[in-house]
């Protein structure tokens, strides 16, 4: 039972979001950051979202419609739309900074 509490408490996200795109790791799952560099992205934005109605509770998620979600806690994150025409949600405790963020690049016209 300890081994199992210890599991879920060393498993982090961890969400890097800058003018060259997304960067999120899932701590015991990734060894190194995957990116998402902004060419490939049609739209991104914070939102808030019901984690078991839509995707059926937190961690590495899957849903109907091409979604994907990588969530520890909570209901808020970036949602992606890519280019691809698939979905992920990166789940996030810091909505209000990532919506600042997104708007820098809008004006930068880094992102639409």
């Amino acid at each position: 039972m300890a081994a199992l509490l210890l599991f879920f408490y060393s498993i982090k996200l961890k969400t890097e979001v800058n003018e060259t795109g997304v960067y999120y790791r899932f701590f015991l799952f990734y060894t190194s950051p995957q990116k998402i560099e902004w060419t490939a992205i049609n739209s991104a934005v914070a939102i808030k979202y019901h984690p078991l109605k839509e995707y059926g509770g937190w961690g590495i998620r899957y849903s109907f419609g091409n979604k994907k979600a990588y969530t520890i806690s909570g209901n808020q994150g970036l949602q992606l739309e890519l280019k691809s025409g698939r979905h992920l949600l990166i789940g996030t405790q810091h909505p209000t900074e990532i919506t600042l963020l997104l708007q820098q690049l809008s004006v930068k016209k880094i992102i639409n």
